[in-house]
């Protein structure tokens, strides 16, 4: 499936967890300063 996206735009029919892995790389950003990660279009368990 391609990310980010929502399994029903994408044609699938799904009802339960799903889990999706993506990995980002951080080693660029500065160590001394505080960092935030935002999840838009999470959807409730």
């Amino acid at each position: 499936m391609l990310l980010p996206s929502n399994w029903y735009k994408q044609g699938e029919n799904h009802a339960g967890i799903m889990w999706f892995q993506r990995r980002i790389n951080l080693k660029d950003l500065p160590l001394a300063s505080h960092h935030f990660l935002t999840f838009t279009g999470v959807d409730y368990l």
